[in-house]
């Protein structure tokens, strides 16, 4: 992702922090969205990075695209293990992906979605 000043015109801020802004992002998806390898190789706080997020939309959108990438490597990462059969990754994505089908390990106790009360007499 080269620099794309049309990108970076639409973060707040004045231009350098437009820049750097751009700049972490490309940083960011390089290290495939983890902030704190980002941040280091940036030299830019953790505080400075999160203020960002909280105070411009686009910058926060831009990250939650990188975020969402990141999401689909691991996801495709998952599927190719089921696909090659893998036994963990099998019983993983049963437990997480299939609990409306019964593989899970906990039991949801409910009636039509509303708690059940139970009464224990000793």
């Amino acid at each position: 992702m080269g620099t794309n000043t049309d990108i970076s015109k639409s973060f707040k801020g004045s231009r350098k922090t437009q820049l750097s802004k751009q700049a972490f992002l490309e940083l960011l998806t390089a290290h495939v969205g983890l902030v704190t390898q980002a941040l280091k190789e940036a030299s830019i706080g953790s505080s400075t990075h999160y203020r960002w997020l909280d105070v411009d939309a686009a910058y926060k959108e831009a990250v939650a695209s990188i975020v969402n990438a990141k999401k689909d490597v691991i996801e495709t990462a998952l599927f190719n293990l089921i696909k090659k059969g893998n036994a963990q990754a099998v019983i993983f994505a049963a437990r997480t992906l299939l609990k409306d089908k019964g593989y899970s390990e906990s039991l949801d106790i409910t009636s039509n979605n509303e708690p059940i009360t139970l009464n224990i007499n000793i």
